[in-house]
C-alpha cells in the first residue's frame, strides 16, 4: 500500500520542510528494510569512520548498520525524531540531530568536520532549485560523501514543462558534480538501476 499519493502532490505547491513535517511516514512503507546496496556498501565505507553525518535519516531505516558509531543527522523534519532515537537506542547509536528549517541554509557545519556523509535516497526528493546547494554543503562538510540515487522517466526533470513540485525529481548528478568541481566521483555500481556515487577530495 502507498504511503503518499503522487496525485495529491500535484495539487498542492511543494513546500519541503512543511511537506516532511506533515507525512506520516517518510518511506513508502511503514516498516522499511535496508536495501542490498547498502548491506553491501556501508560495512566498508564506515569501518574507518569516527564522526559520520547522515541527511534525511528519516525513521533511522539504516540505524541498524551504524551499531557502536558517532552518528550526526540533519533533517528538515522533527516529526520522526522520537522513533530516530528509538532505533538509537536499539542499535547502540551515539545520536546527535539536527535541523534545518530552510533547505537553502548552509549546513551547520564546518569545512570537512565528517569522515563520511551520506544521502541515501534523499537527494531525489531535493527540488532543483536546492539541489546544486544541498549536494556542494554534503560535500563540503566532509571528506567523502556516499550518495545513493535514482531516475525514473516518470519524474520531471529539469528542462520539463512538467509541474516541478512532485517529492521526487530527476536530477543530472554528473552534470552537478563537474559543476561543483567534484575532485574524485566513483560510480560504485555502475551496472545498477540505483546509483551509488562515492565523492572524495584530493
Amino acid at each position: 500500500m502507498l504511503l503518499w499519493n503522487p496525485e495529491a502532490c500535484l495539487l498542492m505547491e511543494f513546500n519541503p520542510v512543511e511537506y516532511w513535517n506533515t507525512r506520516e511516514h517518510p518511506n513508502t512503507s511503514e516498516d522499511p528494510g535496508i536495501g542490498a546496496v547498502e548491506l553491501e556498501t556501508f560495512p566498508d565505507l564506515l569501518k574507518n569512520s569516527t564522526r559520520t553525518l547522515e541527511l534525511g535519516p528519516g525513521v533511522g531505516r539504516l540505524f541498524p548498520l551504524y551499531t557502536g558509531k558517532d552518528i550526526y543527522t540533519l533533517d528538515l523534519s522533527k516529526k520522526y525524531s522520537e522513533r530516530l532515537r528509538h532505533q538509537a537506542l536499539l542499535n547502540n547509536v551515539k545520536l546527535t540531530e539536527f535541523f534545518a528549517n530552510d533547505p537553502a541554509a548552509k549546513f551547520p557545519f564546518e569545512d570537512d568536520y565528517f569522515d563520511l556523509a551520506i544521502a541515501a535516497h534523499v537527494l531525489y526528493h531535493v527540488p532543483f532549485k536546492n539541489i546544486v546547494h544541498t549536494i556542494k554543503e554534503l560535500y563540503r562538510v566532509s571528506t567523502r560523501a556516499l550518495a545513493i540515487v535514482s531516475n525514473n522517466p516518470k519524474w520531471p526533470v529539469k528542462s520539463d514543462d512538467y509541474p516541478a513540485h512532485l517529492w521526487v525529481f530527476n536530477h543530472n548528478y554528473q552534470e552537478i558534480f563537474e559543476e561543483l568541481r567534484v575532485s574524485k566521483v566513483t560510480d560504485l555500481y555502475p551496472e545498477r538501476f540505483n546509483k551509488v556515487y562515492l565523492l572524495e577530495k584530493n
